[in-house]
């Protein structure tokens, strides 16, 4: 067996779909930790709201940031992808700059999903938007990016399928954005955490809490569309050298890091 057989990692798509269960379980069991020590009002609060308070502030920081981290590496992999096939695709090399882009863009979304874990609406409220809107903002703008790639790669494999399953979840993560930010607007009651059937523009804000949801669940099954193109890819483990030891010196060592 070579080296660069034994330095290789394969089962990269391990890493979309533990995302797409760690992300949704977070929002599940923070969501009913809120609510069984009455937190939240039952009825779609958002997201955020079921992870301020302790103790399930503690889980909701956890594991969202196991999650933006698993989220960097989708990003870094997918960075990784699209660049090899600019090699061979034309088309795609002259989006090249195009796609260094939306891979800063992805960075950012990933930053602000560990902001919002690690900043609680209820004590640095600002810090938090911030996150929020990193996360859902620079998301939705980094997958429309690379449904436009897929577009280009699906004609050197069998992609059709991924590239309609991403089109279709573009077009909800853009309505949904756009609904839970303007119907977020509307005032509510001074404990925003108690929204109830009889506040008034109480709809408006199951319009906006809704769609947040609605939102996390789509911009998690786009991660989950990684999955099948990340199958076929190994990436090779870095070679570390270092200064006065000459190569032909070494001892190869194969390690199971």
């Amino acid at each position: 067996m070579g080296l660069s057989s034994t330095l290789a990692r394969r089962n990269l798509h391990v890493i979309p779909t533990l995302v797409c269960l760690i992300t949704p379980l977070t929002f599940i069991i923070t969501y009913l930790l809120s609510v069984y020590y009455q937190h939240v009002y039952p009825l779609f609060p958002y997201i955020s709201d079921t992870g301020a308070e302790s103790p399930e502030s503690s889980i909701f920081s956890q594991f969202i940031n196991i999650s933006a981290l698993l989220l960097g590496g989708c990003v870094y992999i997918r960075g990784l992808q699209v660049a090899k096939f600019a090699n061979f695709k034309f088309k795609i090399g002259r989006h090249l700059r195009l796609h260094c882009i939306a891979t800063w863009i992805g960075y950012g979304s990933c930053l602000g999903l560990s902001m919002v874990a690690n900043f609680q609406v209820n004590k640095m409220k600002s810090v938090h938007y911030m996150g929020a809107c990193l996360c859902f903002l620079g998301g939705t703008i980094y997958f429309v990016l690379q449904t436009i790639f897929s577009y280009y790669m699906a004609q050197l494999y069998d992609g059709k399928t991924i590239f309609i399953c991403r089109c279709v979840l573009c077009s909800l993560s853009t309505i949904l954005l756009l609904a839970a930010i303007s119907a977020g607007f509307a005032p509510g009651p001074e404990n925003s955490f108690h929204w109830t059937p009889l506040d008034p523009d109480y709809c408006w804000h199951l319009v906006s809490t809704s769609s947040e949801w609605l939102l996390a669940l789509t911009q998690s099954l786009m991660v989950l569309t990684f999955l099948p193109e990340f199958k076929p890819i190994t990436i090779q483990r870095p070679e570390v050298r270092i200064e006065g030891i000459s190569p032909a010196a070494e001892v190869r060592v194969v390690t199971t890091i």
